[in-house]
């Protein structure tokens, strides 16, 4: 509808309820309404519209596509009002809706955590983990890597192979994973003395990278992140649990008001997903915040570079250097 379109929500809701009235059984109207919902953060509602929809044609893709985003929103925002039963119920639906949605997971994954269910949150981020291929050479290849849910029988079978070799790289990154929830140190230390033995040692950097993460120490869960991508490039789930460290990154600095560091992650954020367009917003909210900062301070050479380019987007009207934003050339 044309008043979704213009981003009038409050028409375009009334627009839809008027056209459900009249024909209660069109599928669309009920999409475009839950979407509408979705635009003004009423997820309740959204969603109620959406499984309509889907009732009424099971087949319709759009349908599906956006009861998914609404259930990953209200997740989202269940997890940062800290209720986090509601978060794993969310998380429930989406993994039942798309089974590989990687982001689901890892965000139960963090509600499960928080609720100290650890056997669960570490059961979470392994699914992730099921889909690499282990090299059945490497020397810690008879560990439990993929009875993820058995953390005793891990750190058993860990334990067993140090004894016989304390320099087996593997099983140090896989104690310091299924370590208890309490023994951050220790599972950090273990982690840090696998990558000592092997500086190529993945699972190591992976696996430090999430206790940090869990931890929200995004700064050193961001390079751990990185340094595993760059020996495992093709791992996609990797790179999505990136991009979501990456966003909280950002939304912590924006509490700080930090626009160097938020232009830096928004630039990585994406190279790894170059349709991303909340990091585009953000990078051109920033980029144009900056620059006034620079005229300010009179510095209109960063200023003007700032500007320029591919910076600003499609927000390049509001920057100050903008000759439309009033200030002279």
């Amino acid at each position: 509808m044309y008043s979704l379109r213009k981003k009038d929500y409050e028409k375009a809701l009334a627009d839809c309820t008027e056209a459900i009235n009249l024909d209660p059984s069109n599928t669309w109207f009920y999409a475009t309404r839950g979407n509408a919902y979705i635009s003004i953060q009423d997820y309740d509602k959204a969603i109620a519209d959406l499984i309509k929809s889907v009732s009424l044609n099971p087949n319709y893709q759009y349908a599906k596509d956006r009861l998914v985003a609404a259930h990953h929103e209200r997740a989202k925002d269940s997890f940062r009002k800290q209720d986090y039963d509601r978060t794993v119920g969310d998380c429930d639906e989406l993994i039942g809706l798309k089974p590989d949605m990687v982001e689901a997971f890892f965000l139960r994954g963090r509600a499960y955590a928080k609720k100290g269910d650890w056997d669960k949150a570490l059961a979470d981020y392994n699914r992730i983990r099921l889909g690499l291929k282990y090299d059945p050479a490497h020397p810690g290849h008879s560990l439990a890597i993929l009875s993820s849910e058995d953390r005793d029988k891990v750190l058993e079978d860990c334990n067993a192979v140090l004894e016989t070799d304390p320099n087996i790289a593997l099983a140090h990154a896989l104690i310091g994973m299924y370590s208890n929830e309490g023994d951050w140190e220790k599972a950090i230390t273990d982690c840090t003395e696998a990558i000592r033995l092997d500086i190529n040692c993945a699972d190591a950097f992976y696996y430090r990278a999430m206790r940090y993460g869990i931890r929200e120490d995004y700064d050193r869960a961001i390079p751990d992140f990185e340094r595993y991508l760059r020996l495992n490039p093709d791992d996609a789930n990797a790179k999505e649990i990136l991009a979501a460290v990456y966003t909280e990154h950002i939304k912590s600095c924006f509490k700080a008001e930090d626009l160097n560091q938020i232009i830096n992650d928004c630039e990585a954020l994406l190279k790894i997903k170059p349709d991303y367009a909340d990091a585009r917003h953000w990078l051109a909210s920033c980029y144009s915040e900056r620059s006034r900062g620079y005229l300010n301070q009179g510095d209109w050479n960063r200023a003007i570079a700032d500007c320029g380019g591919d910076q600003c987007g499609t927000e390049l009207c509001q920057c100050p250097c903008n000759p439309c934003f009033g200030v002279p050339w």
